[in-house]
């Protein structure tokens, strides 16, 4: 799986060899969590080619491709849900919908800006129902699918109403959050890394243990983001 992660195909390998990412065992191994990063790193190989689309050979009809191409995934991510055929978690066209809501969230951010002016109710509500929806958790295929949906459109709304609640857009505004944001890629690869090797040795089972993987992991963090990932950002040669 380390192979093809760094490829880009992680997602492709588990997939071809009936890995169920929620099966037993599958917790073991150290880099499940890339199949996501394949997935977004497909993504970007087509972006290219739909930035074009959308902003420069069909500007004016931007919302139109972007509603087409939402629904044709979101179709077959559906289908493939409700009845549970691996392929729908681990494919990038089943996961290209969510990709391209945050498409959506940048290229009209002004008109959602707009529609949601001077509602301040809004995020807080949002987050609650939210916490809710990350509350149920549930085998049914239908509710998996549901919450998904219902979580990534919330978010979406979430994104562009935080701005009219000032202390929430103060509190997320904050250098500390801030910092965490600017980590989070770092932090995302060597989360699970760093818990999957304590499964195999020490264990995961005391609050103590679990406290110790935090910091183990946040320092990875904080070293690979400061010495590698913000060198090569700031390099004047990086395409990044």
């Amino acid at each position: 799986t380390g192979f093809y992660a760094v490829f880009g195909f992680s997602n492709i390998y588990l997939l071809r060899n009936g890995f169920d990412y929620f099966g037993v065992g599958n917790d073991l191994n150290l880099f499940t969590h890339t199949w996501s990063l394949g997935v977004e790193e497909q993504f970007y190989l087509l972006f290219p080619v739909i930035y074009y689309l959308l902003f420069v050979a069909f500007k004016r009809r931007k919302g139109v491709l972007l509603l087409a191409g939402y629904g044709i995934s979101l179709a077959f991510f559906s289908y493939l849900t409700i009845f549970k055929d691996p392929i729908w978690f681990y494919f990038s066209i089943t996961r290209f919908w969510e990709l391209l809501l945050g498409i959506t969230a940048f290229a009209f951010q002004d008109e959602l800006r707009s529609v949601l002016k001077g509602k301040r109710w809004l995020s807080p509500v949002l987050l609650g129902v939210l916490a809710l929806v990350f509350c149920l958790h549930s085998d049914s295929q239908v509710m998996i699918l549901t919450t998904t949906i219902l979580s990534t459109h919330l978010t979406f709304i979430l994104i562009h109403s935080l701005s009219q609640n000032r202390f929430l857009d103060n509190t997320l505004s904050a250098s500390f959050v801030q910092r965490i944001a600017e980590m989070s890629y770092s932090l995302y690869l060597w989360h699970y890394l760093v818990i999957v090797g304590m499964m195999w040795t020490v264990g995961m089972d005391t609050l103590l243990l679990k406290m110790v993987s935090v910091i183990i992991f946040a320092t990875g963090a904080y070293l690979s983001y400061e010495f590698l990932e913000k060198p090569v950002r700031n390099t004047r040669r990086s395409p990044w």
